[in-house]
């Protein structure tokens, strides 16, 4: 079971890692966050707390060659951001 989900994420993240980050959030937050916006054009990702209605957007950083997210992150809520290198 788990197997399947990983390599469904590992297969994502080679295409669009910064989606696949804001997919996991959603999938591993056990109802606790919902994508609200989803932007492939941009690579921006809009998830939100269902609890606090905070938002946290999550977009592909040239800088840095890997997702961002945009939101500070409280005590009571920390984004974590999985970033999965591309095989070439």
């Amino acid at each position: 079971m788990l197997g399947g989900k990983f390599k469904e994420f590992a297969e994502e993240a080679q295409k669009n890692p910064t989606r696949a980050s804001a997919t996991m959030m959603v999938k591993v937050s056990g109802g606790a966050m919902e994508m609200v916006a989803e932007d492939n054009a941009n690579k921006r990702y809009t998830v939100k707390e269902t609890k606090t209605g905070k938002l946290t957007t999550i977009y592909w950083s040239e800088k840095t060659s890997a997702p961002e997210e945009n939101a500070a992150a409280t005590a009571s809520s920390v984004v974590v951001v999985v970033v999965v290198a591309s095989r070439k």
